[in-house]
């Protein structure tokens, strides 16, 4: 509440000081710089609240983007995202050293970027300037799970409509904040996770069904595999049979894209992790129809992690075999 107040506040004398510079005749400054901002801050003001059941990139104004429209391109491209909110903001990041070294000021703009993150409550933050003739547009991912190097993306010279590498950028920063995010499903399991997961899979089930436009088949299992470990994290701690149901249709799937011929090692994860959701099932049930799955899954695993190719895998499963065979 009290930040709302101060948040407008601040807008109404920033519409006092107006009246100063247009006292003062400083008629540009009052064009150019004081009315973009006052129109700005109303907006943060009014804007709301987003969609918490998506994940959501946040897409700052470009820096020298004058008339606005390549920002506009950025927002076009994610309109068809059913998995993704899309956020905006009139606010521009840029790393402008301002005599400091390189490496700090891109630290400082990364700083200011996760605070904007917060602000807004958003996952990703694209941001850039537009460079050369305005044909080219340089562009810059960031989230919790870290910032990512600039990219130059040539724009149709016809259309001006971003090229489909975009796309595909954007769909690898999203599997690798989903992989940020749900690690502790993993990692702390000695934690009560609940509450601080079910949000989480809220959104990774919408975006089960709208994965990003430029997600490969890899990382489509990638973000289902996410939503197993969450799954499985919230069912076994809750106690909820449904939902270690649903992670056992995650991780199903995901085998779906991971063959083993393809990619052997991810096929051998991925039924190490159907085998502990169908562990955590037998535990609850009468009968060994559930723990006779999982080694059968356990087996299935070890037909790829070789003792002498990958020892701690080999005997993270050989552990696993163990307890769903007593």
């Amino acid at each position: 509440m009290w930040q709302r107040l101060l948040g407008v506040s601040k807008w109404v004398w920033t519409v006092l000081g107006l009246g100063v510079a247009v006292a003062g005749g400083g008629t540009w400054f009052f064009r150019d710089v004081v009315i973009p901002k006052a129109v700005c801050e109303y907006k943060e003001i009014k804007r709301v609240p987003g969609d918490e059941g998506r994940l959501s990139v946040l897409v700052s104004r470009l820096a020298g983007d004058t008339d606005g429209t390549q920002t506009a391109h950025i927002r076009a491209a994610l309109e068809g995202e059913g998995g993704l909110e899309k956020l905006g903001t009139c606010r521009s990041l840029t790393r402008d050293t301002d005599g400091l070294p390189e490496s700090k000021a891109k630290e400082q703009a990364e700083a200011t970027g996760r605070e904007w993150l917060d602000r807004f409550h958003a996952d990703v933050l694209v941001w850039g300037e537009v460079v050369g003739d305005n044909k080219s547009l340089r562009l810059r991912f960031l989230s919790p799970a870290g910032g990512s190097n600039g990219r130059s993306y040539g724009l149709d010279g016809q259309t001006l409509d971003l090229p489909p590498s975009f796309n595909a950028d954007l769909a690898t920063q999203v599997e690798a904040l989903v992989t940020f995010a749900s690690a502790p499903a993993v990692d702390d399991r000695g934690t009560y996770l609940v509450a601080r997961l079910r949000p989480l899979a809220d959104k990774l089930r919408r975006l089960r069904g709208h994965p990003p436009t430029g997600a490969t088949p890899d990382q489509r299992a990638s973000l289902l595999s996410a939503l197993g470990w969450v799954l499985h994290a919230i069912g076994e701690q809750s106690g909820d049979g449904a939902v270690l149901e649903e992670a056992l249709t995650a991780h199903r799937a995901a085998l779906e894209v991971r063959t083993r011929d393809r990619v052997p090692l991810d096929w051998a994860m991925t039924q190490n992790d159907l085998g502990n959701a169908f562990v955590r099932l037998g535990e609850r049930e009468r009968g060994p129809a559930r723990l006779e799955e999982a080694v059968t899954a356990f087996r299935a695993a070890l037909e790829v992690y070789a003792r002498d190719r990958v020892p701690l895998d080999w005997a993270t499963t050989q552990n696993n075999l163990g307890i769903a065979l007593a």
